[in-house]
Formats: structure tokens, sequence, C-alpha cells
């Protein structure tokens, strides 16, 4: 029989749901309850593990159906998700009819007999008799028509979404940004939850869609660029937009992440979710935002009042590209670019045009105006049951502020103590967060928020330690009370005794003492406890973070990403805009290395002006090295841009997805081609330019001997390796814990490849996230790799780390490693390993 699970924030709501279900089927059904909390003070909320262990108490070959209230019982119902094997997962359905008449519907269906499937779309029809009954209309509009006019003049597509968290904030700018260089009426509705077309062009309703990983979403066009418009979203979205593989993502809730409730066993702890690590000890300062008393007022002169408001939003805009510009001096460029999407909301047409529309109609100042329309926004933020969708609310309310400040002439207020404190608040905004004084914060605590928060995110940039989500009671203490804040942990103990205090002064000085030996001894080389000296570099995308990672210990770029100065745009970078950037990268690093790897576009990286055709599966396609090849003129110009940008300085050149020796050669004489054409047209250039090559696909391992004749070097690309060599794609979530880099199989082409290098007396790097694993450093110290690169806010702890370990004993467990069957076995052994160090 099918199984039901009841999640509820309430117990005593699940119960009733539950008693009401059993009484209409004789008690039959197999029916359990996840629902509330532990804590009597704190009775309303939901617990993954709790929902795991109904789901498994009513577990079966024939199914489960899980049936939600709203808001985080999603949240935790998808986390429990995860915890079950892949085999038991296909068996459970989220369902997401209405709680009680779900429940009963389902209930009534499943002792039936009915399939997983007949209990599920039961369920979901659960309504139906209701509204008929009370004679309520439910047809929908003609979305379509009312959005798209002639049917002949639309064109459609529909597309997944695979990246991990969805239309969140960046991906939703991302998709906003590309639309609005279009003429044309764009606009999208997700089909995954039935919701209605809206603007394309709009970031507020963008995000009121929802739309989650794995969601289908529709998006139709009408206009004489129509086509281009459609090419370009499918190309965006294709590529994940572009998010990095360690893109923030929800985290498996423990006791503590569903915030918000005090220790039972210690009534003066308060416990929440540790957003941010390491422990602070000091007094309160409580920030209380002053909210200016807005005054709505009649106007006589509309375009006075427009000007206005254009006025205000023209100076916040400034005023954001301002701290952008500050926070990447201490945050690298892809967390700064959450400020991006701020600045999306001040050309969004739903808010922007709707204050206009307001000012319009109603002759009302603009203060009053942009007041409504933002509260308008923000109820449609709240009405969603999306955590992630419902964070964004913190933004818009953030951008509100800063515009009604320029409007009514009021300062906005800052967190400032007089002495160094903790900053306890109800909720704290990304602006404000990254203009407060680390000298004079501590820690962070908040009443609301949590990981995904984009406050949460400038927290970790800056090494605050911070706990956000930790409830009303966190605003019940005093001025000047004495704090610990573990945001290790995730819990903030008020007034602590002389015990505790010594106990956590202890903990802070080990943990100060381990991170500033880690950041003191960030700019030494890195070496091994027996004298084993490795390279270490940065993965970057953007000169701007060269300066982060070079603060952060690297010794040089192993991997610049220049597939970036290709997006964002609409047509092809000369070669004098490559030059400049790739020069500029050069200086900063001084005599330190350079790696450019050409442009590495299809697969997941496509581009959307120039047009390539969507491929069944293009990371079996046209891509990396191939498409250079094929596409001569864009190939010669990056190249006369690196070779002219190498001369006197530090570069090498590397080619991605090399899979023959013919494409190798292929390459290297175009490079002769063009430094012969620079010859001729006068420019100064490096001739003797080291050429690597990226080792990528099974192929250019079995073939590694040969291909180390053409090259000075290759750099392992661990990502990819590990998705062919297990026939896995990464970005596919059913298969994609089979792509793990632990698996013997892959182990064993990084250890052939790094030992046919040696042999030919020539360097070898690794430059996939596997470089900045801790778990996977003494595997790949063993295997002799010689240089490591990796995203630079990982370098410091990294360094320190491999000073522990010794190169003698991690070649030992190397060769245990290859002789494992399984990739869990290897991370037992590794993690054994790292124990005893």
């Amino acid at each position: 029989m099918v199984g039901i699970v009841i999640v509820a924030h309430s117990n005593k709501l699940a119960e009733g749901v539950r008693d009401l279900a059993q009484q209409m089927v004789q008690g039959k059904a197999a029916i359990a309850i996840a629902a509330g909390t532990d804590d009597p003070a704190n009775p309303l909320g939901t617990d993954a593990s709790k929902i795991f262990q109904a789901i498994d108490s009513v577990y079966s070959d024939d199914g489960v159906v899980v049936l939600m209230d709203l808001g985080s019982a999603i949240l935790s119902a998808e986390t429990a998700l995860d915890f079950f094997p892949d085999h038991q997962k296909e068996n459970i359905y989220l369902c997401e009819a209405p709680l009680v008449e779900g429940v009963l519907s389902a209930a009534v269906q499943a002792t039936g007999g009915g399939n997983i499937e007949s209990v599920t779309e039961e369920a979901r029809n659960a309504l139906n008799a209701k509204t008929s009954q009370l004679g309520i209309d439910t047809t929908l509009k003609d979305a379509e028509q009312e959005v798209h006019g002639p049917a002949d003049s639309t064109q459609e597509i529909v597309l997944p979404v695979r990246n991990k968290l969805g239309l969140h904030a960046r991906p939703a700018a991302q998709f906003v940004s590309t639309a609005s260089k279009f003429k044309a009426e764009i606009f999208v509705k997700n089909l995954s939850k039935n919701t209605d077309f809206v603007n394309a062009k709009s970031i507020n309703q963008i995000i009121t869609l929802g739309v989650r990983h794995g969601h289908q979403i529709m998006i139709a066009a009408a206009g004489s660029d129509a086509s281009d418009a459609i090419l370009s979203l499918n190309k965006l979205i294709d590529s994940n937009f572009n998010e990095e593989e360690n893109a923030s993502i929800l985290t498996p809730l423990s006791q503590k992440d569903k915030g918000v409730r005090e220790s039972k066993q210690n009534r003066n702890v308060l416990e929440g979710i540790p957003v941010s690590s390491g422990i602070a000890i000091g007094n309160a300062f409580i920030y209380r935002p002053v909210i200016p008393d807005v005054q709505e007022y009649g106007i006589t002169d509309i375009e006075i009042e427009i000007t206005r408001f254009r006025n205000a939003l023209d100076e916040v805009k400034k005023d954001i590209e301002t701290l952008q510009r500050e926070t990447k001096k201490s945050m690298d460029a892809y967390d700064a670019s959450i400020f991006e999407s701020h600045l999306l909301y001040l050309n969004d047409p739903a808010l922007v045009d709707h204050t206009r529309d307001i000012i319009t109609e109603q002759l009302i100042n603009a203060e009053a105006a942009w007041e409504t329309a933002l509260k308008e926004m923000i109820n449609s933020y709240k009405s969603i049951g999306d955590q992630i969708v419902r964070d964004r609310e913190v933004d818009l309310i953030d951008i509100g502020s800063q515009v009604m400040s320029k409007l009514t002439g009021k300062p906005r207020t800052h967190p400032d103590p007089d002495e160094p404190s903790i900053l306890i608040a109800q909720e704290l905004n990304p602006s404000e967060t990254a203009q407060l004084n680390p000298e004079k914060i501590l820690a962070l605590c908040a009443e609301k928020g949590n990981k995904t928060s984009h406050s949460a995110i400038v927290a970790r940039s800056f090494g605050i330690p911070a706990v956000f989500g930790i409830g009303e009671r966190l605003l019940e203490i005093e001025e000047t009370t004495t704090l610990i804040v573990d945001g290790n942990e995730g819990i903030v103990i008020v007034e602590p005794d002389n015990d505790t205090l010594k106990t956590y002064r202890k903990h802070q000085e080990t943990d100060t003492a381990a991170k500033q030996k880690a950041v003191t001894r960030t700019l030494d080389k890195a070496v091994s406890v027996d004298g084993t000296v490795v390279g270490i570099m940065a993965n970057v995308s953007y000169t701007s973070d060269i300066k982060y990672a070079l603060e952060h210990g690297a010794e040089g770029v192993g991997l610049f990403r220049t597939e970036f100065l290709h997006m964002n745009r609409t047509t092809l970078p000369s070669e004098e805009d490559q030059y400049k950037v790739y020069k500029e990268a050069a200086d900063l690093l001084g005599n330190r290395p350079l790696t450019i790897r050409t442009v590495d576009i299809g697969g997941d990286k496509p581009v959307p002006y120039l047009n390539i055709i969507k491929e069944p599966n293009p990371y079996l396609g046209w891509r990396g090295l191939r498409y250079c090849l094929d596409q001569i003129d864009v190939f010669k110009t990056q190249l006369r841009a690196i070779l002219r940008a190498a001369y006197d300085r530090n570069v090498l050149l590397m080619f991605p997805m090399v899979t023959t020796v013919r494409e190798m050669r292929a390459a290297s004489a175009i490079i002769n081609e063009v430094k012969q054409e620079l010859s001729q047209d006068g420019y100064t250039f490096n001739d003797t330019i080291k050429i690597g090559a990226m080792i990528e696909t099974p192929s250019a391992v079995m073939m590694a001997h040969r291909l180390i004749n053409e090259v000075d070097f290759f750099s392992i690309g661990s990502n990819d390796l590990t998705q062919y060599v297990l026939a896995a794609d990464r970005t596919n979530s059913k298969v994609a814990t089979l792509g793990d880099p632990f698996d013997p199989a892959v182990l064993k082409m990084i250890h052939d490849t790094i030992v046919v290098a040696h042999n030919a007396g020539k360097r070898i790097g690794l430059c996939g996230e596997m470089a900045g694993d801790r778990l996977a450093l003494p595997l790949l110290l063993g295997f002799g790799l010689d240089e490591f690169s990796m995203s630079p806010k990982l370098i410091s702890e990294w360094k320190e780390a491999l000073r522990s370990i010794s190169a003698i004993k991690a070649k030992e467990l190397a060769r245990e490693a290859l002789q494992c069957i399984a990739a869990d076995d290897v991370k037992h052994l590794c993690s054994e390993f790292l124990k005893d160090i």
C-alpha cells in the first residue's frame, strides 16, 4: 500500500488531519506524521530528521506520498528526501496538494489499492469537489492570448531549470539582463507550478514564479528579434547561469538549522543557524534602524515628481556601484555580484514603472507612490512558499530604504557602536552588512535570516562570526549584556558564567591562533612536513579577482577563464579588448605565472550571440578546442591578444578539452601562423610562450604519452574528467552523485597522467574542484602532483593543512587508495589519514 506522510508546523493540526483520514478509511491507511518541534516554548516548526523517520516508517516499494502545509515544511521535506538512497527517492513523491483535502483523498485512493501515481493525482484534484459544489469557476484565463498577441507572431520554448537553487537572485538577474537586451516582448511562466505568464524583463516577477531546480518553464517571445531572444535565453539556461560548482546551495538542516529554539539544558543558550564560522566574546549592541515616516500628499506637477523619483534612483545606482567596487576589495567577484541584482531592481518595470503610474494616476508624491509599489511587491514575495524567494524580500527592502532615504533627504542609519561589540538585529540587509566596520563589529546575531541570504554571504566573505534565525528571544537581550557567539555551532550564550567564559576564551584563542597562523604564513611556500614543495595557484575569472588571490597566498594563476570576456555582451570582444585584459592580469601578477585558458565555450558555457546550434548532448559536442579549430577567426583573434600580452611577461597558454594528438598539432600550427602574422604586422610578442593541454577526457589520458611530446605542461580538469570517465553528467541530479572524483577509475586516470608527465620531465597541475578539497590533498600529494589551482578563498587554510602532512606517508596512502574498489573506501582512507596528523 502507498504510504502517506503529513508534514505540518503544528503537531495538533497533523494529528487532527490524520485522525480524520483514518476515520474515513476505518484505520486502514498507512499514515505517519512529522509535525512541530520538541521545544514547549516554540512548538511550531518542521524538522527534516522527523520527516525522514516518518517516511521511513511507512515506506514500501509501493511508494510514499508526502503532503506539506507551507514554507519551511517544503524545504525540510526536500532536505529529508536527500537522506534516502536513490532507489528509494524514486518512490517518494512530494505532493503540492492542499494538506487537509489532499490527505483525505490520498488515503481513500491508497486504501483502495491505487498506485503512487493515482494516489498523487487524486490528492492534487482534491479541491475539485469543493469548488464544484460552491460553483466556483477555476478555469484559468488564456494567458498566452493575453500576453502573446496573435499566435503566428509568437515563438515559444519549454526548458528545464537545472542549477541547484533555481532562479534565485543572481540567476534571475542574468535572466532579466539577457531578456532586456531585446526589443521583443518576452514572457515566462513556471509550468511545474502552473503559474500565469509574467514579464521576463522584471526581476520581481521572475522571482515570484518560484522556479526551483528541476522545474520546467515556458518562454514566449513576440517581435522582430524574438528568435534571437529565445536563443539567448535558451543558451543562458543551458549554461546553468554560469554558476560555479561551489555556488551556494541549501545544506541539510540539523536541529540548529531549524533556527529558533533555546537549549533545554541551558536556558541562557539561544540556538540558530551557523552562517559564518568563528567565536566572539563581547557586549551586545542592539541595532534598531530608524524607518522614516512617509507622509502622503497631493501634487500638481507630475513631471517634477517623476524627475525627483528618477534622480533618487540614479543616486542609489551610483551608491550601489561604489559599494560593489569597494566590496570587491575584500570579496571575490562572484560573491560581490550579489549587488548586480540590486541594480536590476532599480530598472525593474514592475516596480519602477508601477511607481510612475501611481504618481501619474493618483497625483501623489513620489515617496508615497514608491512605498505603495514596494509594499505590493513585498506582499507578492511573502505569498510564495519558497524560502529562497522570500530571502530576496530582504534585498528588496534594502533597495526600498535606500531610495526612500534619497527621496526624503533623511540619511539611513548604520550600526556604529562606540566600542567593539556584538551586533544584535532583527534582520540585516546586504548593504548594511557590507558597510560594517570589522574593527567595531565582533559578530552578527539576527532574529531572522539563513545561510542562503546575501547578508550571510557578505559575513562569510568578511570573516565575521554570525548566527542568524535565532528567533524573537534574541531581541529581549539588553544593551551591553555579555555574550558569546559561536558561529561554528550556531549558538549564542547570554551572560555566561566564569567557567563558560574561560572555556570559550580558550576555544577562541585556539581558533584565532590557527587562523592567524594560516594567514601569517599564507605568503610562505606550500611545503609538506617533510619538505616537499608544491605550487599553489588560483582559479580566477576576472582581473579583479587577482589582488584577492595574491592576498590569500596564491603564487600565481593556474587557470584564467577567458569565456567570461565573451559573455554578457552582444558581440565578440576585439583583439584590443582582450589584449588589455590579459596585459592587466599579467601586470598585476608581476613575475608570477598567469596561465590563460583559451575560450572554452559550448557545453555548459554557451555564448548567445555566437548562435551555436543547440545539441542533444553539448558535453559531447562542439566545445572547447574543437570549437576554436572550426572558428579560426575567433581563435586567431584571441591568440594574437594572448601572444602580445605575453611579451616580456610570465604568461602561459593552455588549451581546453584536448582529445587527440591531431587537435593539439592543429592548434600549434595555428599558433605559428599567428606568430608570423604578428611579426608581419610589426607587433612585439612572446615567441617562446609555454603551451599546455588540459587533460579532461579519457582519450587524452590514454594518449598522454604522445600528447606530452606536443606541449610544455599538463593541467588536469578533474570536473570534466570525472564526468567523462564515469559517464555521469554533473548537471543531472539523478546521476550527479555517481560522478565522484574519488572513484578509483578517476584516480587511476589522474595517477597515470601524472606519471606520464614526470617521465617526460614536465610539470603537471590540477585545476578542478578536487584541487581545493582538503580530503583529496594527501591523495594528490601522494600521486606527486606538482601544482594545485583552486578558489582563492581556500588557499590559506589549504596551505596550513599541507604543512602537517608527510609526503612520504601520503605516497603510502595513494598506493593503498589505488587498490580500493569504491569512492567511499577511498574517502574513508583519506579521512582516517587526516585524523592522525
